[in-house]
């Protein structure tokens, strides 16, 4: 992690597309901590979280989990719906 006075004066975010095992995000957050920076705000697309991947990503330091609602979760936060119906009525809309 490069030095940035952005990244050590404000709460980083981490955004990975799919968290099956975590280890990805684990890593990262490590990397954070060693760069002295806050704890991160983890947020997932798609939330596998095999396993006891949820509560290992907080155990390695994230200030929270944020994930979509594409896979149910109790740390779903954000609706694809809006997204998804967009995309789908603009390619309707060219067809």
């Amino acid at each position: 992690v490069p030095q940035s006075e952005a990244l050590l004066g404000g709460t980083p975010v981490v955004l990975d597309d799919i968290a099956s095992s975590g280890r990805t995000m684990i890593e990262a957050i490590a990397r954070l901590a060693d760069a002295g920076c806050s704890p991160p705000i983890c947020v997932v697309i798609h939330a596998v979280f095999s396993g006891d991947a949820y509560n290992q990503i907080l155990e390695a330091g994230a200030a929270g989990i944020v994930t979509t609602n594409s896979i149910p979760h109790a740390s779903n936060a954000i609706s694809l719906a809006g997204p998804l119906s967009d995309a789908a009525n603009e390619l309707i809309d060219n067809t």
